[in-house]
């Protein structure tokens, strides 16, 4: 079995622990243990919810060890209510470290909008920024640092000034209501065609 492929077609799910995806078709490769995820893919790690034309997901010691979006790559993270942190760009490559987000690099016409909050959790500002390429690091689950590089431009907004156009980047949706709650649902609601190569 080592090395073989397997090719799943329509409707697509995966579901484990705090991680979901789905997408029209996938193929996983025993040799590198790895999930490409084609037409419309959507993965959820946490609250976090991500989507691109094309992800990659590469497994380490059957742990999640990294993921690549292509094309119109896109993540958000519910804040409070109806507010979003959003970044987007082409290509994105996210990091795990112990089953965390390490970092995440955001590849060519990167956009980012954060609420910033001070320690007791208060929003203080609302940070827009753009750049060809954008890098966040993380630190127990909290973003720590951001940095921009090539053509950086940012303004930190008061909260009650923030322009409403920019609070949804172009291309924001969200598509959380296609989570499930437990594996039970995969069986109940969808059908695979599952063809081995």
């Amino acid at each position: 079995m080592k090395g073989r492929e397997f090719v799943f077609n329509k409707n697509v799910r995966i579901f484990q622990n705090d991680l979901q995806a789905v997408c029209d078709s996938l193929v996983y490769s025993q040799l590198d243990s790895t999930f490409t995820l084609f037409k419309f893919p959507i993965f959820w790690f946490d609250s976090t919810q991500m989507t691109s034309d094309t992800m990659v997901l590469f497994l380490k010691n059957e742990n999640l060890d990294k993921m690549y979006g292509f094309e119109n790559a896109f993540i958000i993270e519910p804040f409070i209510d109806t507010l979003y942190n959003q970044i987007k760009g082409i290509t994105v490559t996210i990091n795990f470290k112990e089953n965390e987000i390490d970092s995440l690099i955001m590849y060519r016409q990167s956009e980012l909008v954060y609420y910033l909050v001070d320690d007791e959790q208060k929003i203080i500002g609302v940070n827009h920024s753009t750049g060809n390429q954008t890098i966040l690091t993380f630190v127990d689950r909290e973003l720590d640092k951001v940095l921009i590089l090539e053509n950086p431009q940012g303004t930190v907004y008061p909260l009650d000034e923030f322009p409403k156009e920019l609070e949804r980047l172009k291309g924001f949706q969200t598509q959380y209501y296609k989570l499930i709650s437990n594996r039970d649902e995969i069986y109940k609601k969808l059908n695979f065609d599952i063809a081995i190569e």
